[in-house]
């Protein structure tokens, strides 16, 4: 729980040294693709679902910092025993955000680090590991009002694990969803 609260702390302490900059909170739901062959085949190609919790701070003329903390479970077969497997993703995102406009409907294009944390458990024994790379969004941000906005994206990410038999595997993938934010 401490890896959560850290980014909202960082954040409230920064909306306090900026005074009338704001800062949004919010929640988000992406779907995501997985793109390793070894991760259809345990798990399947169709597309899952992360949710998480999503904060920004304005920092400079479009410019904002964007910190999300998410959860991501799917359920699967191992492909030797065929036990069930439970793969959990937990990523940590710290990006850096340019927003075009500022009209009701704004595109912007953010890029940043995501650190994942990974847990497998099979019949066979338990996997853990953390690891870390870039991530890619493009996405418009939708005006409700002057305190709330949905945003649709579209993301990036770049995650390489390297498991117990030395396997090279992408944890990262392309991910597309929405989000509700609420502009304090």
């Amino acid at each position: 729980m401490k890896r959560f609260s850290f980014p909202l702390v960082f954040l409230l302490l920064a909306a306090t040294l900026l005074p009338g900059r704001g800062v949004e909170f919010g929640a988000y739901l992406d779907g995501i693709f997985p793109g390793d062959n070894l991760l259809k085949e345990i798990y399947g190609s169709s597309p899952e679902t992360e949710f998480g919790l999503t904060a920004g701070i304005p920092i400079w003329n479009g410019f904002s910092l964007r910190l999300a903390a998410g959860h991501f479970q799917r359920n699967g077969e191992t492909s030797y025993t065929g036990e069930v497997s439970r793969l959990r993703l937990y990523p940590l995102a710290m990006e850096l955000r340019y927003t075009l406009g500022r009209g009701g409907v704004r595109p912007y294009v953010q890029a940043g680090y995501v650190h994942l944390i990974i847990r497998e458990a099979a019949g066979i024994g338990e996997y853990k590991e953390q690891r870390g790379g870039p991530a890619l969004s493009v996405g418009t941000e939708f005006s409700l009002s002057s305190r709330f906005h949905f945003e649709c994206r579209v993301r990036y990410t770049d995650v390489q694990v390297f498991g117990p038999l030395d396997a090279s595997i992408q944890m990262g993938g392309l991910s597309a969803g929405v989000a509700f934010l609420v502009h304090l």
